[in-house]
């Protein structure tokens, strides 16, 4: 499929779609190179002499090899946390395929803006199907799908970029997925939640050179039953889902742009909170709220809240509950190292309980995010 994709083969409607999910792309990652982590891995390359190269490191006057600018501004896209997501997969194809592009299309020159869109779409395609078939089991586990399914759709990219032939194609994705690699256990404060979708456009780009100079990479890297993707990452896989419907529904359509500066399993609560808050009246009359949710969200989300730092209070349910019923949003400027400290939010955030409800689990993938919010008085 990513060997054969032509721009003239991508439905109008999806071509659209890519585009507004380039500039949500480029606009997440401008805004990361403000933030400490997106400063941090700049500094981290100046010191280990990368800024060599003709790919741009966004936000900044630096340039880098395409590898290392990928991954300095797939850092930078996820720094914010309003990047796009796809639901069912709970992948973010933005934050692993748009840098990845960047990078190489600025390298070679030769590319034109319909590769480029080419490029995108292969690799937004291909790491949403590889996460439909381990997800959600794969986050249950620990592991962070943008960071074990996010190097294959930068192999994607990557491929198409470097006109790949199907049998270097296939060589790419094997050597991306052994290096697909991120734990969710950095979700709890930790800069490293935002290396993952980096590295994993360092991944991909570097997969798909190694396999240009005749490296070649595990053939079956997805449906190996010893080491195979599937079976290392999830203890329940759908892997037909890498192929079903493949060029006819192209799953791009169905990645939303956040509306929050949040984890996507945040933000269904969020927009519960918002309509309730009408219908509230004084926030001072609030006893107790409970969300439930699934157990992928739950374990993902539904921990208690204690101040600490930004990017463990974008994790978390009972923050972005009560800063939403508060302020009455979750964007940006409520995710601050002042904001997420405030003694009113986090009392408030105090008596939110998050709770597995294994109903939820039984309405399947496609209703993921699905939660119930009530505000008892």
């Amino acid at each position: 499929f990513c060997s054969n994709l032509v721009f003239e083969n991508i439905p109008e409607i999806v071509r659209i779609h890519t585009k507004k999910c380039i500039l949500d792309t480029l606009c997440c990652g401008l805004f990361g190179s403000t933030a400490a982590e997106g400063k941090a891995v700049v500094s981290a390359l100046i010191e280990m002499g990368e800024l060599k190269g003709k790919s741009s490191i966004w936000g900044t006057h630096y340039k880098a090899n395409s590898a290392y600018a990928a991954l300095a501004n797939g850092v930078m896209v996820q720094s914010l946390t309003m990047d796009d997501f796809h639901h069912q997969s709970i992948v973010h194809p933005g934050s692993v395929c748009v840098p990845t592009a960047f990078a190489l299309a600025e390298m070679l020159k030769a590319s034109d803006g319909k590769s480029l869109l080419t490029a995108i779409v292969a690799g937004y395609e291909t790491c949403i199907r590889v996460g439909l078939a381990v997800s959600p089991s794969t986050r249950i586990r620990g592991h962070h799908p943008v960071g074990i399914c996010g190097p294959f759709g930068a192999a994607a990219a990557a491929g198409k970029l470097l006109k790949l032939n199907l049998e270097q194609q296939i060589s790419a994705f094997g050597n991306a997925g052994s290096q697909g690699a991120g734990l969710m256990s950095a979700q709890f404060g930790f800069m490293t939640q935002r290396l993952h979708a980096g590295k994993a456009n360092h991944s991909g780009i570097l997969s798909a050179f190694l396999a240009r100079n005749n490296f070649w990479g595990t053939y079956n890297i997805l449906e190996a039953k010893y080491g195979g993707f599937c079976r290392t990452f999830a203890d329940e896989t759908r892997i037909e889902r890498v192929t079903k419907e493949l060029g006819e529904k192209f799953e791009t359509l169905a990645v939303a742009l956040r509306p929050y500066a949040c984890a996507a399993s945040v933000c269904t609560s969020v927009d519960a909170i918002k309509a309730l808050r009408n219908e509230l009246g004084n926030v001072a009359d609030v006893d107790s709220i409970v969300v439930r949710c699934n157990e992928s969200i739950t374990l993902h989300c539904g921990w208690e809240y204690k101040p600490d730092n930004v990017i463990a209070a974008q994790m978390n349910i009972p923050y972005g509950v009560a800063v939403t019923l508060l302020h009455g949003d979750a964007g940006p400027s409520q995710y601050t190292e002042e904001m997420i400290r405030n003694p009113k939010i986090v009392k408030l955030a105090s008596r939110v309980k998050v709770l597995h409800d294994p109903s939820l689990d039984e309405k399947g993938q496609s209703h993921s995010y699905y939660v119930h919010v009530q505000i008892n008085t």
